[in-house]
């Protein structure tokens, strides 16, 4: 099958719908999400928004400069992204510590945005975060997806998108939570493989699926 839905009896909204997409690092969330938009879907990128919460004289910038001190301070004044991710990553501690931080100011973003993209009567708005089951976003969710890949294209595009080295970006995969366990959690999951063309035919296929249970 091209796209995977669960077994799961799916709740049917009685308005707007809220999608949920999750996956792990370079399976391909990003991409989904850049073909929603260019199919006129709102698509809110949880990514984005944890980038401005924690922009200079925000309280989340004052709280991890405290919590982790000047070192992940960048030339230029703003948290340097590199360096707090190398604490992180490498210590689940420090990484729930960020979390605490970061994630309740993104959630609130997340609520208003909503709230004022509703107004317009969407039938659906698409919310793409990577840790979508590990922070309780799947609770605002009616329904959720996750896009999976083998490991080796995941390294792959690590390398070749984000620059990072083998050993960066299987830290990353083993600090959050399994693609396997993500995958049994989603409501549909989109296998990232191949080229974009095939992705967009099962974003398609996903997509009538969507209404479909409506």
């Amino acid at each position: 099958m091209t796209i995977s839905p669960s077994q799961k009896r799916i709740r049917k909204p009685t308005g707007t719908e809220i999608i949920g997409i999750t996956g792990g690092l370079a399976t391909g969330k990003s991409t989904v999400s850049a073909l929603l938009r260019r199919s006129g879907y709102f698509v809110i990128d949880t990514d984005a928004i944890a980038h401005d919460v924690v922009k200079p004289h925000q309280k989340a910038f004052r709280q991890i400069v405290e919590a982790f001190g000047q070192a992940i301070i960048s030339k230029d004044g703003t948290i340097d992204r590199d360096a707090l991710a190398q604490l992180v990553f490498i210590n689940k501690t420090k990484r729930k510590e960020l979390e605490a931080i970061v994630h309740p100011e993104v959630k609130k973003a997340v609520k208003n945005i909503i709230d004022i993209l509703k107004k317009q009567k969407p039938r659906l708005i698409f919310l793409e975060v990577p840790l979508l089951f590990e922070t309780d976003f799947h609770k605002l969710c009616h329904q959720t997806v996750c896009v999976t890949s083998s490991q080796s294209h995941q390294l792959e595009r690590a390398r070749t998108k984000r620059h990072m080295s083998r050993s960066q970006a299987l830290a990353r995969i083993r600090a959050q939570m399994s693609l396997s366990k993500k995958c049994k959690r989603a409501d549909f999951v989109i296998e990232n493989n191949a080229g974009k063309k095939e992705l967009t035919q099962k974003i398609k296929i996903w997509l009538k699926a969507l209404s479909c249970s409506w």
